[in-house]
């Protein structure tokens, strides 16, 4: 190849790397500016009215897996995945974006839930700038707070409940980094929870680039059973 060719192939090469800055720089300011693909247009969570008849149980429902969840004032209704949630670097990785999942494990003292169990229950699931997720609207990202409310309820369908679904209601919330999540006694307890479900998601940044740093948790408090939700 002569030396002009080969000088030809390199500045190909430069120019390709360049188009591609360019348009990299372009996708985060269009984003940023909330406009363009990866602009997150997404429509603030619009609240609904929920009337949830709330019975007590007669008889026990098992500590089970979870395989439908639902928050009807969000008009929220999904699926749980069937396995448990996998760990990546030590935090919670939900595989998929439009399910959650459970978590249990065999060094944690966390329950599946049921209408009788020993410790607190969790479900995971992702938020996603600019892409359906399935708890994009447990938080708005834009003011920077949480869309449910308290009292608001969470319905979740187990593998033993049948038809019968469980019911907790909303509590308390909570925005902390990932860093901290893991020693928060307001989180998690000093001790065995009971009746307790935790919502986990985190809060995407802007850029679609970056990580997210910010953990958003909402706690739950057993209520009851109900019949499946009208979604």
């Amino acid at each position: 190849m002569s030396e002009k060719a080969r000088r030809f192939g390199r500045l190909r090469a430069m120019d390709v790397v360049v188009l591609l800055v360019v348009v990299a720089a372009f996708a985060v300011g269009a984003h940023v500016l909330g406009f363009g693909p990866l602009s997150d247009s997404r429509a603030p969570a619009q609240r609904v009215d929920a009337d949830v008849e709330v019975v007590e149980p007669r008889d026990a429902v098992p500590a089970s897996e979870p395989v439908e969840m639902a928050i009807p004032a969000l008009g929220l209704r999904a699926d749980v995945d069937a396995e448990a949630c996998p760990l990546e670097d030590g935090a919670l990785d939900p595989p998929r974006l439009d399910t959650a999942c459970f978590y249990v494990a065999d060094d944690r003292p966390y329950s599946l839930p049921g209408t009788d169990v020993p410790d607190l229950s969790v479900l995971a699931g992702h938020a996603a700038s600019g892409r359906d997720a399935v708890f994009n609207d447990l938080y708005d990202n834009a003011v920077e707070a949480f869309t449910v409310e308290k009292g608001d309820e969470l319905l979740v369908r187990t593998r033993a409940g049948g038809d019968r679904w469980l019911v907790y209601e909303a509590t308390d919330f909570h925005d902390i980094d990932k860093a901290s999540l893991g020693g928060d006694g307001e989180v998690w307890g000093d001790g065995p929870m009971p009746g307790r479900m935790l919502t986990i998601s985190c809060i995407q940044p802007r850029n679609p680039f970056a990580a997210a740093t910010h953990n958003v948790i909402v706690g739950w408090t057993f209520a009851g059973l109900a019949d499946a939700p009208a979604l």
